[in-house]
């Protein structure tokens, strides 16, 4: 995709904080230098998550998905290194200003006190609740 692509996706967007999700882009390096070069004032945020909860998680989703898969241990073992994200780049190459951190648990348990960190960090209104917040999705 190029930028000029990119760029169109937010074309009829008029909200003062607009932003994309994808876990990948920790992945590489790469990703983070495009973000600052074409977006040098970008936030980021890290949602961590337990790596053997966010693991099976992803085994469960491929499961569901019909892919056949080895038993557990042996899907993560060959799984391991493609999830050797480059957060220690992101938390020392990028001012602090530019990095919030959290945790995926605490999102889902204290989802109120969580929006209201991110909303300060972000700079919009932390009174602000979506209609759908308290929705559940992608629940089994």
């Amino acid at each position: 995709m190029t930028q000029a692509q990119y760029e169109d996706l937010f074309k009829s967007c008029t909200n003062k904080v607009r932003g994309d999700f994808s876990p990948s882009y920790a992945n590489k390096t790469e990703y983070i230098e495009r973000i600052y070069r074409y977006v040098p004032n970008a936030k980021i945020i890290l949602l961590l998550r337990n790596p053997i909860d966010a693991l099976y998680s992803g085994y469960l989703h491929e499961k569901r998905s019909g892919n056949r898969l080895p038993p557990f241990v042996a899907w993560a073992e060959e799984q391991y290194p493609a999830s050797d994200y480059k957060y220690d780049r992101i938390l020392t190459d990028l001012e602090p200003f530019q990095v919030h951190v959290d945790f995926y648990e605490r999102a889902v348990s204290d989802t109120r006190a969580f929006l209201s960190d991110l909303y300060t960090f972000l700079g919009v209104d932390i009174g602000f609740e979506s209609a759908s917040m308290n929705e559940l999705h992608n629940v089994r």
